[in-house]
């Protein structure tokens, strides 16, 4: 019993994609399956950057969120103690200030 020898029309037609596309399907496929991988392996180092950046902008913008409320804080004491000592307190802040 002799072997079956490949048709030379495959033969023909795996030369012509060779020549078509630089190099054979199977490594093409290879290559891509190993770019698949690369990529699936490097996504989670990519998004715990992202959110290791994101999580630093939010810290950012609270601190800066929180120094503005101190500020802000600040200039009111400032200002009702001004108008506690020229006496421009409303009726209601006089009750208050009183008990």
């Amino acid at each position: 019993m002799q072997a079956p020898s490949t048709p030379i029309s495959v033969l023909l037609c795996q030369n012509a994609a060779a020549r078509i596309f630089g190099i054979c399907a199977s490594r093409r496929v290879s290559r891509d399956v190993g770019a698949r991988w690369r990529l699936n392996t490097a996504l989670p180092a990519r998004v715990t950057v992202a959110t290791d950046q994101f999580l630093a902008r939010l810290d950012q913008a609270i601190g800066l969120s929180n120094t503005l409320a101190q500020a802000l804080s600040g200039a009111a004491r400032v200002l009702d103690g001004v108008r506690r000592g020229s006496g421009l307190l409303l009726p209601t802040e006089q009750e208050a200030g009183a008990a």
